[in-house]
This record gives C-alpha cells, structure tokens and sequence, in this order.
C-alpha cells in the first residue's frame, strides 16, 4: 500500500516549513531551524537515543560545536525509576547496533559535556506524566509536534510538527522547560560514566567468555523442578554430539559408566528438537533403565513411548498390542526429522557378524543361508537411516566386548557414507581397534579421566581431592578402591575333574560358530565345544547350575546310541533298536531338554558316573564359594553396615546364594530372580525389581519412601545395566564375565561420583584355586579366567576403569593425582590424560566462570595481541535464537573457519588477567562492523534481528609486525624520496 507523503506548509517570507504531517517532517523542521541556534537548543522529549542525537547533529553548521545541549526526557507514566534514562543509554549501546558507529558520537557527547554543551535531564522524576516533544533554538524559534529525538521520531515514523517565532509563546515555553528541568533529576553524570565506561575496551577474557556462550545458549534456560542440568563435561559432549547430527546426521557417544549417558541423552534430544533439527523421537533403552529415561524426558516435555533393545531381534507381529507392532509401526513411519537414539548400542555387537553369516559367508549347502537369520536389528534401522535419511545416535560405555568386529556392528547402524569412510576397504569387515573409534569426525568420548582432568584444570580441588561440581553440591569419586581376589575350592572337585577329563562333558562334533579373527581382521567359521564350555561356566557357578547341566548331559544321547545316524541328530532313540533293559538308560520327551548335538560318551556310560554326582549335588545347600561370601557380607553388612551387590550369571545361581544367605545370616537379601514351574526359574517382573532397586539405592534412585530394607542384592547382568546403584559400596563378581563390557557395568553400579569425599569402594572377584596343571578341565578354568583379563586389559584405558585385581588385593588411593590417573585411564587412549578435544577445555572454563560471564553486558568489544602476521577481527553475532561465530581476515578481507566456531574460539582463548591490545575503540569497532557488513552481504541474511554481541580484535604482535611494518613503509618513502631527488637533480643538471 502506497504511503502518502510529506505535507509541508512553508513561511512566505522565509521558506521555512511552519507546519507538516508525514514521514520524516520533524527530522526537515529540525535541519531548517537548527543551524539557526547560537547559543542553546532545548529538546523535549519522551525518549532520547544516542542515534537519534547522531541525526541531529548533523543540521548543526561547523561553528556551532559550542552550542549547549539541554535535553528533558520521560516516556512512562508512573515510572520515576531514578537513572533511567541512564539505563536506556546504555543498553542502547549494548545491543550492538550493526550500522553506524558509536565512537565517534560517544567522544562527542563526552567532549560536550565535560565543555557543559550537553545537559539531560530525566523527567520521569516528576508527579505527572510527561508526554512533551518540542525543540527550542535559544530564543528565537520554537517547533512541536509529536516526535521523538529518535531515528523513528526524526526521519521515519509519520509525524506532525509546527514552528513559531512568537516571542511570547517562546517564552512561556522556555520558562516551563526551566522550571521541569529543576523538579527533575539531572543525570549527566551518570552517562557520562556510562558513556566513558563504553569506549573502554573490555578484558580479553571477558571477550572470550562472551563468546564461549554461544555454546552456552541452550543450556543456560529457566529452572524446571526436577530437571537435571547437564554439567560443563557433559555440555561439552552434547554441543558435539549435534553438531555431528547436524552434518553427518548420526553421532556416536562413548561415556563411560557413571558420567550420566541418560543426561547426556535426554538433553541432546530436547536441544535437537528446540533447534528444528528433529520432530519426533524413537528411544531404544534397555527396560532397567526405562524409568531413568522416562523421569529425564519428563521434565524436558518428552513422553514418547519407549521400546527395549531386545525387540529389534523379535520378528515381526500382527498383533497391535505386541510391542514390537508398535514398534516397527513407529519405524515405518520415520522420516529425515526423526530421531532414532539406542543407549546401551553394545547390545548388537553381534549384528555384523549376522550379516556376514546371511549374505557374504560360504556354505556347502544355499539351504543352510536361508537358516540364517541375518543382521535383524541392522536390517530394521539400516533403510531408515539410508533410505529415509533419519538421524541416529547410539549410546554405549563400552563399544568394545570380545573383538574389534563389536566395534564394526555399531558402525554398521550409521549412514553408509560414513560406515564405508573408516576404511579403505569397505567390503572386507576387518573390524576396528578402539583408539581409531575415538578419532573419527562423528564419535565423541567421554572418559573418567578426562573428566578429572577437566576439574584439576578448573582448580575444582580440595584437601587434594578433585570434585564435580553438580550444582550446588560437589562430587567426588571414592577415596579408596580395594581390588580383592577372593580363592575358593571348587564343589566335588576331584569327581568332576576326572568326569570332563576322560569326555563325560563332550559333545562328539563340535558346533560350527563364527567369530572374529584379529589374525586376519575377518570373520571366519571355527569349532566349539559348547556342552565342554556350558559344563565349565556351570561349575564355575554353583551346585544348582551343575545339577542343571548335568540333568541336560544325561538326556542326551551319545554318538553310539543311535547307529541310524539320520540327519538332523536325533534326541530320542530308535526304540526298535534296544532291548527293554537298555531302554531303562534312555530320557523320555518329559524329561526335559536334552543338548541339541550327540555326546561323545554312551548315554549309559555317562549315567553310571555322573549320576551319583547329581544326586550328592542335589542335596547341598552350600559350597566354599557361598561360604566365602558369607564370611564377606558380614564383614561389610553387619560390620560397617554397607550394602553389597552381588553378580552372578545363573538364575540357579541367584536363587541357591539366596535362599543360603536367607537361613544363614540375619542381614535382609533380595533376589532378582523368582522360581518358575517345577524347575524353571526367571526374572521377577519389571515393577517389582524397580521397587527392589528402589529400596536397595534410595538416594542414588531418589526413592520418597523406602517400603522394606535391603542390605544384599543379589542379581545377574540383565538386570544391572545402567542402573543407577551407588548406595552400595561393594560389589562382588560371584560368577566371572565372559566379556569385559560386563565386567565394567558391573562395577559401573558403584564407581561413580557421590557427595562422600571419604567413600571406600569394594571390588571382589572370586577365582577357584586348582593344582592339577595336566588337567584339561583345571586348563580350561585358566583358560576361562585368561580371556577374561585379556579382554579387560586391551579394554581398562578406554572405559576409564581398572576393576581386575593382579593380586590377591590391591589397592587404589585416589587422593594421589598418579594412582587415580592410573585407575581412570583414558577414553581417548592417551596414557597421559591428554583432552584431544579443545572444546572440551572451553565448556569447563565457562562453567567455572558463569556468574562473570552472565554479569557482562549484554554487547562489548576487545582487542588482544595474538600470534600471527595478520589483523582479525572476531565477530560474536546473535539473529533469533541463534548465535554465529565469524572470523574476518582485515588484511585478506575474507572470512575463515567459517563452518569451524571452535577453531575460532581457540584463537582467542586467553587467560584471567590477559592485557588488552593498543588499538582504540575506534577501529575495534569499525573493523566489527566492516566483517558483519560483507558477512550481511555474502549470506544475504536479514538485517533487521540481527545484534553484534562481542567483536574482538586480534591484532599481530607489536615487535614483529607493527613496528616492522611500520619501519619498512618508512624505509621504502625514504628510498622514493631519495630516487626523485636525484632525478630532479639530474633533470636539472
């Protein structure tokens, strides 16, 4: 719509305007009479800004500099706020204006008033509301109308105005202006010191802190009730972790046990979905830590629906109330604004050797291909991140659980792109070593021990102790970790040696598995003897799970029982084949579930020996082992009154030390595992176990009400993953791992930061004590326990974690900076604790420094001296919600690092205390506005929301750069003026 234009109604006699409606008519009523003033300009009105005065100082002719400046402000009614005129000043000059510059109007204004040519007054001070807008010029001319001595009010908003030169009326108006101006509150003074302060440069490390923020906007929001804040280390991972989503869409996070991956994750879901990234969430977790997942989501508006890890390996259902209905509902309906997240990603470290054994490994037979199921879960998410180009995160502490081809399944999940640029040949699975995990672009770790050296960094110490500070409260790691070795002798020792070494406990064929060959960084196809392993894990357990392995034993069949030798093995005998006699040995179909193989040993064979041993092994009701745990729990529980908890791998296991815990010792005992039919067993349901958990850990759970006491639990690696445990101060591998991933999670439950700067940890790890060397089972045992330590050895630097004893007992005192940099190890496998990421540095010392980073104005301008040969200037930009980092090269007149703020950011990182450089603010803040100028220009963005938060001049150092510079120009005009000399000399000779 067409607006209509300035109507001016000139004097006759002069040609003056003497009265006006329209755009911009106070700003020509002002040009006309201004350079008519000799000695005083009165200006009423009801706001004052710096750039509107900069407007009109330009009707002023050059010998008017001396002309006084009498200004009467006060916009609001009610609003007698002592010095707010002040206050509009100055926050005028800290939003930064992007056009213009203020140095030269701000010396001005100094300069004037300091010569009393300038005086302000604000008038809200006054009993009435002030509304006046009218200009004075000494004593001969009068203009009013409804503008402001803004931009706005002068040149663009639709104004009217009217002049006078009545004596009389000039008068009376210059009297009341007088008599407003003593009844109101002269604060030239104050803007002065504002205006003085202004054209100060600000400490480089403010500056820096300014612009450390820009990682800090997300996370500094209101207080919700309940919510946790991520902390700076965990900041620091999650700026990361979206910047990867951003550009690679897909991030991996490697945390390690106890540093918050559920925070970490519920916070980078919220930011993705506040910054547009994401609109919708698929949350894979495993069901123990639903609850966590639930509470942290809660509070950050998330109520998504939650699957479990395992339903990835579920076919698919038609059935709508089934879960994994729904889930592959949700699935099918992902697009490139979906979020797919799995926490504990370990869980399918499996998948690619699936997929090898589906579509690339060799079989004698096509029919054996189609018996194999494949990567499920790879095939579940891989089309959706392909094809759909959703954006996946996994969540892991510990990527790393038998052999580098765990680490190539969670590499598989990501886009293709990325999956095939960790190697030169992508076909060839050779499977990755952790230390080349961390250092690819979109995998980001986080490790104890750089957590602690990020706080000994911060100077976050006391009494030589490092803390994290939560809050409010600070953290701290145990003082003491105790590693203990705990030797037992195992149950009928000698029977059940002699038994597994003549091939009671062998299958004839072994199984056909398929694993990871480090030798050939391949996969390949391998021979196990899965009955002789099962035997060992059993033994190694308790007397229940030998009774189970031994009824499994002697339901199966031997290779010599069945001389049809049909394919498959049968399980049942040809009972046309034996006398009724022989029949007596043989299992019937209710006896249970046999090995699914032919056993080495004749079925009868077996029974004659092993049977007896079954019988005395059904009627124990302890062992040394479960003695030795006694003996254990009631030193910590009735003793020092610590909780314990105890891993074990059977649910036979579980129930046997329970029930012996229970009629020996007085302490409280809970078990994770309940009996099923005659002799099944399996885990209680989910809401029970939560409320076991939560009444075992109340404060690490945050349980309102304990309902019963529980100073034992007793549970197996299924339901102790990422579960939140550190009550407790003890726990106990009753049973060994057979992968250091468990091992760490077990552990994990404990060693983790609690307010108790004197908290002891306990980790005890039973191990059976055997002499006979020749013996293959005592071999095997060595075996079992060898591959353990292995695979925690190759694995301790990276998840920050040292939990396996050499010795009988050692231990670690975390008060000495060497012992606990040697428990904590390193996730980036640098044995010196090195933190690879200068991001990370950054995050840490913001959060030190947050209360002085949020008291800065809210627009200042720095210079430093830096080391290099060139000029930059460092611009901190806000436009909406978004803060941009731009780098501008004042020699090259180019920008760089454009899509690298952290790069930037290190450029001008500086210490407390760091001097500012010799340049003035003139030229800090001209350089500021040349690089928003061109970058306005380059990006075609939008001016209009645009506001300069922080411009920050680099400037080269002085010995090698300025006075070299300047020596060499002044050098190079010597020569010239010596070479035209001589030619004018020549010329006249």
């Amino acid at each position: 719509m067409d607006q209509p234009q300035p109507r001016l109604i000139p004097d006759p006699e002069t040609g003056k305007p003497l009265y006006g409606v329209g755009a911009g008519t106070v700003g020509m009523f002002l040009a006309a009479y201004y350079p008519e003033a000799q000695k005083m300009i009165r200006v009423a009105t009801g706001y004052f800004r710096l750039a509107g005065y900069t407007v009109g100082r330009c009707y002023l002719r050059s010998d008017q500099s001396s002309v006084q400046f009498r200004i009467l402000v006060g916009p609001k009614e009610g609003d007698n706020a002592r010095l707010a005129v002040r206050d509009e000043i100055k926050a005028e000059l800290d939003k930064g204006k992007k056009t213009g510059y203020y140095t030269p109007l701000v010396r001005e204004v100094i300069r004037r008033i300091y010569a009393k040519e300038f005086i302000i007054y604000d008038a809200r001070a006054m009993d009435v509301a002030y509304h006046c807008k009218f200009y004075i010029c000494d004593h001969t001319v009068l203009c009013h109308g409804s503008g402001n001595y803004t931009v706005y009010g002068l040149l663009t908003q639709h104004e009217q105005a009217s002049a006078t030169r009545d004596p009389a009326v000039i008068d009376e108006f210059v009297d009341w202006f007088d008599q407003a101006a003593e009844t109101a509150q002269d604060v030239t003074k104050p803007i002065l010191q504002v205006l003085e302060e202004w054209l100060k440069l600000a400490p480089p490390f403010h500056a820096y802190l300014k612009f450390l923020t820009a990682f800090d906007i997300f996370f500094n929001r209101d207080d919700v009730p309940g919510l946790c804040r991520p902390v700076y280390y965990q900041q620091w991972i999650i700026a990361r972790a979206i910047q990867d989503c951003r550009e690679h869409r897909a991030s991996i996070v490697l945390a390690a046990t106890g540093l918050g991956k559920t925070i970490i994750g519920a916070e980078l879901v919220f930011l993705l979905k506040h910054t547009k990234v994401i609109q919708n969430l698929i949350l894979i977790a495993p069901s123990a830590v639903h609850a966590e997942w639930k509470k942290h989501l809660k509070h950050r508006g998330f109520h998504d629906e939650l699957f479990s890890n395992s339903l990835l390996f579920i076919s698919p259902s038609e059935r709508a109330y089934h879960k994994i209905f729904q889930l592959d509902q949700c699935l099918s309906e992902a697009s490139d604004k979906t979020l797919i997240l799995i926490d504990e990603a370990h869980t399918y470290r499996n998948q690619d050797r699936s997929d090898w054994q589906k579509n690339h490994k060799k079989y004698r037979r096509e029919a054996d291909r189609e018996k194999a199921r494949g990567g499920v879960a790879l095939d579940r998410i891989r089309p959706l991140v392909e094809e759909k180009k959703a954006i996946i995160v996994l969540l892991t502490a510990t990527p790393y659980g038998t052999n580098p081809g765990n680490i190539e399944s969670l590499l598989r999940f990501l886009p293709e792109a990325l999956s095939n640029s960790t190697t030169d040949t992508p076909k060839k699975r050779k499977g990755m070593p952790l230390n080349e995990l961390t250092q690819l672009a979109f995998v980001n770790s986080l490790g104890l021990r750089q957590v602690l050296t990020l706080a000994r960094e911060r100077g976050d110490v006391i009494n030589n102790r490092v803390f994290i500070q939560f809050g409010p409260q600070r953290h701290f790691m145990p003082e003491l970790v105790y590693l203990r070795r705990i030797s037992y002798e195992l149950v009928e020792f000698e029977d059940l040696r002699l038994a597994y070494d003549v091939g009671l406990f062998a299958q004839d064929v072994p199984n056909i598995a398929d694993g990871f060959d480090e030798k050939r960084e391949g996969y390949r196809s391998f021979g196990i003897n899965a009955a002789n392993s099962h035997f060992i894990m059993s033994w190694l357990g308790s007397p229940p799970a030998i009774v189970q392995c031994l009824a499994k034993n002697l339901l199966t069949l031997g290779k010599r029982d069945d001389q049809a030798k049909s394919e498959p093995p049968p399980l049942f005998p040809d009972y046309q084949r034996y006398s009724e006699a022989d029949l007596e040995a043989f299992p019937t179909e209710d006896d249970g579930k046999p090995y699914g193989v032919l056993m080495k040993e004749d079925i009868k064979i077996r029974r004659l020996k092993l049977q007896p041993i079954l019988r005395l092994l059904e009627q124990k009701k302890q062992d040394d082992k479960v003695q030795k745990l006694l003996e254990l729990l009631k030193k910590h529980v009735s003793g020092h009154k610590e909780k314990v908890i105890v891993f074990v791998e059977r649910h036979a296991t579980a129930l046997f030390v329970t029930d012996f815990l229970a009629a020996e010792s007085s302490f409280s005992v809970e078990c994770m595992v309940v009996r099923q039919g005659r002799d099944g067993y399996a885990l209680k349901d989910a809401d029970k176990r939560g409320e076991i958990m939560d009444n075992f850990s109340p404060v690490s759970r945050g349980t309102k009400k304990v309902t019963f006491s529980v100073d034992v639990l007793i549970c197996t690696d299924a339901n102790g993953i990422g579960v939140n445990l550190q009550d407790a101060n003890v726990v106990v591998n009753y049973d060994p791992a057979d992968s250091a991933d468990i091992l760490f999670q077990r552990a994990g439950r404990v060693l983790r930061f609690t307010a108790d700067p004197t908290r002891k940890v306990h980790v005890y790890t039973f191990e059976p004590t055997h002499k006979n060397a020749s013996s293959s089972a005592c071999q095997k045992i060595d075996a079992t326990f060898k591959n353990m330590r292995e695979h925690h050895g190759r694995s301790k630097t990276t998840f920050g974690l040292s939990i396996l004893p050499e010795s009988d007992e050692e231990i670690i005192d975390l008060t000495n900076p060497e012992q606990e940099a040697a428990f904590a190890g390193s996730f980036n496998v640098a044995d010196d604790g090195t933190i690879h990421d200068p991001l990370a540095r950054h995050t840490a010392l913001l959060d030190k420094h947050r209360e002085l980073a949020q008291s800065l104005t809210d627009s200042l301008y720095s210079a430093m001296v830096y080391k290099s040969r060139e000029s930059r200037i460092a611009v901190l930009i806000e436009q909406g919600t978004e803060r941009q980092i731009i780098l501008y090269n004042l020699r090259s007149r180019t920008f760089e690092h454009e899509n690298d703020p952290v790069s930037i950011i290190d450029l001008i990182a500086c210490q407390d205390g760091t001097d500012n450089a010799p340049i003035d603010m003139n030229t800090v803040e001209r350089s500021t506005k040349q690089a928003v100028g061109k970058w306005l220009t380059s990006t075609g963005k939008p001016s209009d929301d645009l506001r300069i938060l922080c411009g920050f001049y680099l400037a080269p150092r002085w010995k090698k750069t300025f006075a070299t510079e300047l020596l060499a120009k002044f050098i190079q005009a010597r020569k010239k003026h010596h070479k035209s000399k001589k030619r004018r000399i020549k010329k006249r000779d």
